[in-house]
């Protein structure tokens, strides 16, 4: 069974525009941290498959 968690959070300081994250305990058991690159786009343009973007027009301005 799967769970999702759904938070709209308003934050009004500065943030950049991309950002490195890592992924330090990947599942495919490589010992090497995973890098990725983050950055914010428009709601209106997430595409989120498998039915994670269902509750995305439940968020409001």
């Amino acid at each position: 069974m799967e769970r999702r968690h759904f938070y709209h959070l308003s934050y009004s300081g500065d943030s950049p525009e991309r950002w490195l994250s890592y992924e330090y305990a990947p599942l495919d058991g490589t010992l090497s941290p995973v890098e990725f690159e983050m950055y914010w786009i428009k709601l209106e343009s997430a595409e989120l498959g498998l039915s994670y973007g269902d509750m995305l027009d439940k968020i409001c301005d």
